[in-house]
């Protein structure tokens, strides 16, 4: 009886390896050889940091990406390079901390508060189409001096909802009052086009939130 072997082999050698098996391997390599790369590059960003649950959150724009490679697309993005432009304006003329990046807050006054203000939120577009959501906050009570603030805060930061990426808060601050977080999609903002007003006269703060683009 003859031994068995596979078709299109020699006696004495292995099967033939398959050209899909060898297209997979090679594909499989080359996929290790780009996440080594990418790990070496990301590991020299100073603006990027590794959670407890192995994803990447960027310290710049407050967002959270699974993988690697989605951050490095993040690093792309128009917004990210923004926000390295004004960091490194700041770093300029201010002390940074060494930790997470923001400038080191001057010592305030402590004040009793007096509540939370009274605000409006309604949702717009434009003539592209493009949503907006704009802000209004009312400080009748606002310190002399004191001009209201505002920045938004990423879901993984929060602390009283259940994590969920598709949304953001935008949390509005000025003494004497309670701070408030607004609760908005987490679409990618228009810097450029994104405005902020506060009305003295009308004890009014208003911000207009203008997205990139409309959403999927």
């Amino acid at each position: 009886m003859q031994g068995f072997r596979d078709f299109g082999s020699r006696i004495g050698t292995g099967g033939q390896l398959s050209q899909s098996v060898l297209n997979a391997r090679l594909q499989r390599e080359k996929k290790a050889l780009m996440e080594e790369a990418l790990q070496e590059e990301v590991a020299k960003d100073p603006y990027v940091s590794k959670n407890q649950f192995g994803q990447y959150e960027c310290k710049l724009c407050m967002s959270v990406h699974s993988t690697i490679a989605d951050y490095t697309v993040h690093r792309e993005l128009r917004k990210h390079k923004v926000n390295i432009a004004r960091f490194e304006k700041m770093k300029a003329g201010n002390t940074i901390d060494n930790g997470p990046l923001y400038v080191r807050p001057k010592p305030q006054r402590t004040v009793p508060s007096i509540g939370q203000p009274s605000y409006w939120v309604t949702r717009q577009r434009d003539l592209q189409n493009r949503p907006s959501i704009k802000v209004e906050v009312h400080y009748p009570e606002i310190l002399d001096g004191i001009v209201p603030r505002w920045r938004a805060i990423s879901w993984f930061e929060q602390k009283v909802e259940v994590p969920d990426s598709n949304w953001q808060f935008i949390a509005f601050a000025a003494q004497p009052y309670d701070t408030i977080a607004i609760k908005v999609p987490n679409w990618e903002l228009d810097d450029s086009r994104t405005y902020e007003q506060w009305y003295p006269d009308k004890k009014m703060f208003v911000v207009q939130l203008q997205y990139a683009d409309v959403p999927e």
